[in-house]
């Protein structure tokens, strides 16, 4: 007997808000859930949002599952300018997580890559 396919149980009515949404991943996957659609709220640079700041995503009124696609991926400038690499990549994600755990969502997924200087990973022992 042939498996059959498992189909998204998902609600058009749930509202999914992607971090990083004008990035390579990001564009496809909201483009992706628009083609189904689905109910989807972009956050990027380029719509005037900084993953960095917990103020910049309160901006956002609701939403039902984060997808945090935000980061920084050239691996040249994480060497020279390292400081930017670790408030996206990894205070940027603990920023989106807490804001997705006041807002209840029913799922939070992130996908990124942390490359920083040795002084900037020691430091982190200081930074909230």
């Amino acid at each position: 007997m042939p498996l059959k396919k498992k189909r998204s149980t998902l609600d058009s009515n749930k509202l999914i808000t992607v971090t990083g949404s004008s990035g390579f991943l990001g564009k496809h996957l909201v483009s992706s859930i628009r083609s189904k659609g689905k109910g989807v709220f972009e956050i990027s640079r380029k719509n005037g949002f900084d993953i960095r700041s917990y103020e910049s995503l309160g901006r956002v009124s609701r939403f039902d599952i984060m997808i945090h696609l935000a980061t920084r991926v050239y691996v040249p400038d994480s060497f020279t300018d390292s400081r930017v690499f670790y408030e996206t990549n990894i205070l940027g994600t603990r920023i989106a997580w807490n804001f997705a755990g006041s807002s209840m969502p029913i799922l939070f997924f992130q996908a990124h890559m942390s490359m920083a200087s040795q002084d900037i990973c020691r430091s982190t022992s200081r930074t909230p």
